[in-house]
């Protein structure tokens, strides 16, 4: 008597490798020159350029893709957005904490997920602007953060276009609802910590849902009531898209590090969808990537 020992289809063709994204954008290389960044490094992030033709300029970006997917799988991509104090390309972008509360070693499996760690040139910012003491600020870093995503969304077939949630600190939190204001519906979730930004020519319709991490005693977060005044307006049009976790006495740093600590911020954001078509607008977007208009 023979015994047949028979193993499902799956074992053998469930997971498959992916290409990495060097291997599926052709505007994306592998950065063999940015500084060695330890920690990140563990977690099997690795440095990358993104070169735009639109803008004419590069981005570096620290990147992380799970090793392995089911060939039908699609996955969240989660952004990071760095403060002022983070530019250059020695991935002092990386959020340590965020890296380990996603996929580190006790990470729940329901938060497999794309990271994206992008970094401005020290001098430039998210969005344009003008800055007394700095000058000029340019903004083209996040137009090919923009353009990045884009090409991800439709290039790399296990990203959820959607399923993109952005997160920040400071400036990257600033920078976001200014964001919402060119790119409508492109993202599906947003984390605000230690600052938001009211954005007066905000719309309803542009707004997803958001929740919101601050301190009282933020001087950042709290200049010219900016992030209580983006709050009272997100719960004027539709309490249901708004959250907020408020601390008296964590400082501006802190908040971002209590605020990543909370617990059930992961769960509310990766329960986020967006199912509506992004939509540029060409006005805004040259406006506040380029200061034209």
């Amino acid at each position: 008597m023979i015994l047949r020992i028979v193993f499902p289809f799956s074992i053998f063709v469930g997971l498959c490798s992916a290409q990495t994204i060097d291997q599926r954008l052709d505007s994306v290389n592998l950065d063999s020159k940015a500084p060695e960044h330890a920690e990140s490094a563990k977690f099997g992030i690795r440095p990358f350029q993104f070169v735009s033709e639109q803008e004419g300029a590069s981005l570096g970006f620290r990147f992380y893709q799970p090793d392995s997917f089911s060939p039908e799988e699609k996955l969240p991509l989660v952004i990071w957005l760095h403060g002022q104090g983070g530019g250059g390309n020695d991935g002092r972008n990386v959020n340590i904490k965020l890296v380990r509360l996603l996929i580190g070693p006790e990470a729940d499996e329901d938060t497999k997920c794309f990271l994206l760690f992008p970094q401005f040139q020290k001098g430039d910012n998210w969005w344009h602007y003008y800055d007394e003491k700095r000058g000029d600020q340019t903004g083209v870093a996040g137009a090919m953060v923009l353009r990045l995503i884009d090409e991800m969304c439709e290039k790399v077939p296990h990203v959820d276009s959607e399923r993109i949630y952005i997160l920040g600190a400071s400036q990257g939190s600033l920078a976001q609802n200014i964001w919402f204001e060119a790119y409508r519906n492109r993202f599906a979730g947003s984390v605000q910590f230690a600052g938001s930004n009211p954005v007066d020519r905000l719309e309803k319709d542009w707004m997803i849902p958001t929740w919101v991490f601050y301190s009282s005693d933020d001087r950042v977060a709290m200049q010219s009531n900016i992030t209580l005044r983006f709050i009272n307006r997100m719960k004027e049009w539709d309490e249901s898209k708004i959250r907020v976790t408020q601390y008296s006495d964590a400082g501006h740093g802190g908040t971002v590090q209590k605020g990543l600590s909370e617990p059930d911020w992961i769960e509310w954001l990766f329960s986020q969808r967006n199912v509506k078509d992004p939509v540029i607008d060409e006005k805004k977007w040259a406006w506040i990537f380029y200061g034209n208009g």
